[in-house]
């Protein structure tokens, strides 16, 4: 892992987002919570990313790849879809914690 702990800190962030959250809105919480392990991503991969980064692979990538993981794992489920500016695409995947599992 490139962040030590990543899914306990994207957790600890996701349950303070409240019912549904993009990946953006991770993103942006992660970016404020934990600013160090954000920026050690953005010098391992030379820029923060988001819209006209012009790199494929950026802490935004990283850290939205480590939330389609733990929807794989179970922890989350896709909610839809919601438009958002600074994104790449004109929609960002919506999340959900999934009411089966207790986040505490």
């Amino acid at each position: 892992m490139v962040v030590e702990d990543v899914y306990a800190k994207l957790l600890d962030v996701i349950k303070e987002l409240g019912e549904d959250f993009t990946t953006f809105d991770v993103i942006r919480a992660f970016r404020a919570r934990f600013g160090d392990d954000f920026f050690q991503l953005v010098e391992r991969y030379g820029c923060e990313g988001g819209k006209g980064s012009g790199k494929r692979y950026t802490p935004y990538v990283y850290i939205g790849k480590q939330i389609s993981n733990l929807a794989r794992k179970g922890w989350l489920l896709e909610a839809g879809w919601r438009e958002e500016e600074g994104w790449s695409a004109p929609k960002v995947r919506k999340w959900k914690i999934n009411p089966r599992l207790l986040i505490v």
